[in-house]
């Protein structure tokens, strides 16, 4: 078997596994890193993956819908029935500012992270939707009543 050193790791391994002088890891790593790179520096380039996004999903509905079925259920338990009848519990709009969800992605699904910790729920302890900065603020707050206590009796009190 021939073998070929990496130019970024330095490892001997498999010339099959090469590409450009790489190794298949170094070479994926790299590409993430421009990517992320050039998403940064370039709005240009931002706009043209959101493009190609939106794209794909206008073309792949079935597909786009089966993606969102697989990941309602692997990190909520929840169909995507389960979501639309939360939300049209909730009358459309985040649980917590009532307001209608302006962005594309929707509206949260928030869980008691004291049952679940992370990302994932086991479906029991699902809250209900949020918008994104009501989501974000109940995270930064630590889920935590006494801050958020603090919080309302900072906002409330004369200023100085």
């Amino acid at each position: 078997m021939k073998t070929k050193v990496c130019n970024a790791c330095k490892n001997i391994l498999p010339i099959e596994i090469f590409v450009f002088g790489k190794c298949r890891p170094c070479a994926n790593k790299r590409r993430v890193e421009i990517s992320f790179e050039r998403k940064k520096k370039e709005p240009e380039y931002r706009k043209k993956l959101n493009f190609h996004a939106q794209n794909w999903k206008l073309k792949n509905p079935r597909g786009y819908e089966q993606r969102r079925k697989e990941w309602l259920k692997s990190l909520y338990k929840m169909t995507p029935e389960d979501y639309d009848q939360l939300l049209k519990s909730q009358g459309g709009v985040c649980a917590i500012c009532q307001q209608i969800c302006k962005t594309k992605r929707g509206l949260s699904i928030d869980h008691n992270h004291l049952c679940c910790a992370g990302n994932r729920s086991c479906g029991k302890c699902i809250r209900g939707l949020l918008c994104s900065n009501c989501n974000r603020a109940i995270g930064m707050l630590q889920e935590d009543i006494a801050i958020f206590n603090r919080a309302i009796a900072y906002l409330t009190s004369p200023q100085k």
